[in-house]
């Protein structure tokens, strides 16, 4: 990246960094060259930082993080991950886990923060005036694209309950700006079924637990704030499959080995599409409303459900993120 970039990133992440106090950190660290925080001074370290964002005239926010080894001439992917009702970006950082994995793998991830936390994922809202989610992402994806050096051919989007069924939206509305998603607990909306038309195929994983209490594993009423209709997963499955040209030709199921005593057991099916695509299902049979392999407080559990500790969620969406790229 020229000079002039690397002052613009600069620039921009010094603005934040005063908004929140914290001054400006050091040029290089900034940019992934040298550390800044607890470790050496010459030991590479990530950075943290929470980014301000006005879109039609409201201002939102986000989550952003950048590893250590963000290279400002070399391109690198990006992940949105996407909290669920009432949450926030950073609790979803915590629950999935991403940060770490984006260290070890070499990756962007950002979470953005729905108003009220919420995000409108399609089902209908009492608002007059229901805030356009998708314009946010949309904007947000351009706009780290200015200042980091994103692979565009490399955007992803995940997230949980209502964020996954946002992500579901994502892939029907933006398929041009994301090249896959992966919704965990959460199908799409039953009023964007009908209008749901993607321009361009996007590979999708879903993660599913079948005794999902807040987003029925078999579709219908959405338990939460918002609630509203959605699909069953088998219903969303099968929309996809047609977007991505899947047929029974490419299809195949794998039962996991069970690796816990938490009463799940997970089976994967997988179909191949059009150019590369793909449509990916992990049925967690008992499995709750959860982000599995993720710890969860025994309280937080009883109300959820089973969290399934026979494979990470995180790292799956990881693994099949890298091999979907746009072509």
């Amino acid at each position: 990246m020229c000079s002039a970039g690397k002052r613009r990133i600069l620039l921009a992440m010094c603005g934040v960094s005063a908004m929140l106090g914290l001054g400006c950190l050091d040029r290089q660290a900034r940019l992934g060259r040298a550390g800044s925080g607890s470790g050496p001074a010459s030991q590479p370290a990530s950075v943290d930082w929470q980014g301000p964002i006005e879109v039609r005239g409201v201002e939102r926010t986000y989550l952003l993080h950048l590893p250590a080894s963000y290279d400002s001439r070399k391109t690198m992917p990006l992940v949105l991950v996407f909290h669920g009702g009432r949450g926030t970006g950073k609790r979803v950082a915590q629950l999935s886990g991403f940060n770490q994995l984006a260290d070890e793998k070499g990756f962007i991830v950002a979470y953005p923060d729905g108003l009220d936390g919420h995000w409108n994922d399609g089902r209908p809202r009492t608002e007059e005036a229901a805030p356009d989610d998708v314009r946010f992402v949309s904007t947000l994806i351009d706009r780290l694209s200015t200042m980091f050096s994103i692979d565009r051919k490399r955007v992803y989007a995940t997230g949980i309950s209502n964020g996954a069924i946002f992500v579901q939206r994502l892939g029907c509305e933006l398929p041009e700006k994301i090249a896959a998603i992966a919704p965990v607990a959460g199908t799409l909306a039953r009023d964007l079924a009908g209008k749901a038309n993607p321009t361009e195929p996007v590979s999708v994983l879903m993660i599913h637990g079948t005794a999902d209490e807040f987003v029925p594993y078999g579709g219908g009423e959405v338990r939460g704030d918002l609630h509203g209709q959605v699909l069953s997963v088998r219903e969303t499955v099968a929309m996809w499959l047609e977007v991505d040209g899947c047929s029974d030709k490419g299809h195949r199921v794998t039962t996991l080995e069970s690796r816990s005593q938490d009463g799940t057991q997970v089976e994967c099916e997988t179909w191949i599409g059009k150019e590369g695509k793909a449509v990916t299902l992990y049925r967690v049979q008992g499995g709750g409303h959860t982000w599995p392999g993720a710890p969860l407080p025994g309280r937080i559990g009883r109300i959820v459900g089973v969290t399934s500790q026979d494979f990470r969620a995180t790292r799956t969406i990881w693994e099949f993120f890298e091999l979907h790229p746009k072509l």
